[in-house]
């Protein structure tokens, strides 16, 4: 998919979380400017690998509805993720639990170039992965974390930033 732009939709993209079956094999999406986000970004929970998120901007995700996330993989072993932004919300007070790019039960995921800007929580969070690598990435005012790990392992950081707020936790 690419070359799309949306303006205050509920939701860019979603599976259907159909299970153990990992529906999604090679997905693409590039070039993508979702304007006023108001639902979640990108939830993938069936993407099994390979998939490749570049030159995605999801602009003030949760603008008008709380506690949505930019970029959410779950259950995903293969994915690289370029040039891709998500710009929050954190100054209205409904978006406590917003968070940027959020990864869960994930093996060998590359970021590069991605940007977290403002997000009422965190800006990185993996929770139960592992081997995730970034490069150039940049967490700014982040109501929480930049960049935190929760029973995870195995990360690498090159040339990354954390500016505002609280900084980063492992």
């Amino acid at each position: 998919l690419r070359d799309i732009e949306t303006d205050q939709a509920h939701g860019l993209l979603t599976d259907d979380d159909a299970g153990p079956t990992k529906l999604i094999v090679e997905l693409w999406l590039d070039n993508i400017m979702a304007k006023r986000q108001r639902g979640p970004g990108i939830l993938l929970r069936d993407a099994w690998a390979y998939i490749k998120i570049s030159d995605v901007t999801l602009d003030y995700v949760n603008s008008s509805s709380k506690n949505h996330i930019g970029i959410r993989l779950e259950d995903n072993a293969g994915a690289e993720i370029v040039g891709t932004d998500v710009v929050g919300a954190s100054s209205d007070n409904s978006t406590t639990s917003q968070t940027s790019f959020y990864f869960k039960a994930c093996v060998a995921i590359w970021l590069t170039d991605c940007f977290a800007d403002t997000p009422g929580n965190y800006g990185f969070y993996a929770e139960d992965s592992a081997f995730i690598t970034y490069g150039g990435c940049r967490a700014s005012l982040c109501a929480n974390a930049g960049f935190y790990q929760v029973n995870s392992a195995d990360f690498s950081y090159d040339n990354c930033i954390v500016s505002g707020r609280k900084g980063q936790s492992y």
